[in-house]
């Protein structure tokens, strides 16, 4: 119906007054069709549009629709609970396999949340009401991130740690693909499952790293433009090893 919500539509007078004018931009007919903006200050009182309701099959028809009464309040109440389903997909997407990261994201969240639930009472240009709403929706949202345990959550097991170096990994992935002992048609879905699903093992800090740019590193491999004859020595000594077929 109208278009979604966000904490950033009230921390400015200016994103307000930006939330006022989407709302009323559906109005029929429009108020000002020449100008962007046909609401030039804040209403903190409730103000109406004539909203056209889709009725497939039946006949479309009109309704009196109010900002505050029909639109924010409804919307507001749920605005805790969409954010943290946006926080949740961004941490899916962007920090699923890199804790430090994902801690460190939501501790800048959380606090950004903190610093904005004390500034609402110095809004000026929000209704009383709207305000506590605001607030009560930003501790809800810092309750759950402060509480969300993501590893229990999505039950995630950790990646695969192969005790060889990022070019022995990538290079024997690569030979079992090119083989066909691996299937994947794909060649940038195939580097991203690796990154998804695979740690090397780095000497200098003795330590399991994630794999970047794996992509970029296997098209070198087959393009001859890096070297892996010692990897290549490497892996052999390591499968003709007798002791490596002990069960």
């Amino acid at each position: 119906m109208f278009s979604a919500l966000s904490f950033e539509d009230f921390i400015t007078e200016e994103k307000y007054l930006a939330l006022q004018n989407r709302f009323d931009s559906y109005n029929i007919p429009p108020r000002n069709v020449y100008d962007e903006y046909s609401i030039k200050k804040i209403y903190q009182e409730d103000f109406s549009i004539n909203y056209l309701y889709p009725a497939y099959p039946k006949k479309d028809y009109y309704k009196t629709v109010f900002f505050y009464r029909d639109f924010l309040n409804p919307k507001i109440d749920n605005l805790g609970k969409d954010t943290v389903d946006k926080i949740k997909e961004k941490i899916q997407s962007e920090f699923r396999y890199n804790k430090l990261e994902r801690d460190s994201f939501l501790e800048i969240t959380i606090n950004d949340f903190l610093l904005l639930t004390a500034s609402i009472d110095q809004i000026d240009y929000l209704p009383a009401l709207i305000k506590e709403k605001l607030k009560t929706q930003c501790e809800l949202t810092v309750k759950y991130l402060k509480d969300y345990n993501f590893e229990s959550t999505n039950n995630i097991a950790e990646k695969f740690k192969a005790k060889l170096n990022k070019t022995d990994l990538l290079l024997l992935l690569h030979l079992l693909r090119n083989k066909g002992l691996l299937s994947h048609p794909i060649d940038s879905q195939f580097g991203h499952l690796i990154e998804e699903n695979f740690q090397y093992f780095d000497d200098k800090t003795n330590s399991f790293l994630d794999i970047k740019n794996a992509n970029k590193t296997i098209n070198e491999i087959k393009n001859y433009n890096r070297p892996v004859e010692k990897s290549i020595k490497r892996l052999r000594e390591l499968f003709q090893n007798e002791s490596f077929f002990e069960l």
